[in-house]
């Protein structure tokens, strides 16, 4: 739950055989708020969120990793979330 004025922060990487983008979202007590524009890296997009209010000491907030997602909670150390293997494909 979100206390106070923190928000909840994803960095999506999208990719394809040929490029990869990075969008972040906005989330609030009453759920997606804002998706960005797509951005060539995850540190333009960093700094987009940045400057569109995104506090890394305060909120909540994740990252996309190829194999799963990192999960940042303010005062606590990350936590990786593997991937879940798509149906029909066994897991390692």
């Amino acid at each position: 739950m979100l206390s106070g004025s923190a928000r909840r922060w994803n960095f999506v990487r999208y990719s394809d055989n040929s490029s990869t983008s990075w969008v972040w979202q906005r989330f609030g007590a009453d759920g997606l708020e804002k998706t960005s524009e797509p951005y060539a890296s995850y540190g333009k997009a960093l700094m987009a969120a940045l400057q569109n209010g995104f506090r890394p000491d305060y909120d909540t907030y994740s990252i996309d990793l190829p194999h799963g997602r990192m999960d940042f909670l303010p005062g606590s150390p990350p936590e990786f979330a593997a991937a879940r293997p798509v149906s029909g494909q066994p897991s390692a």
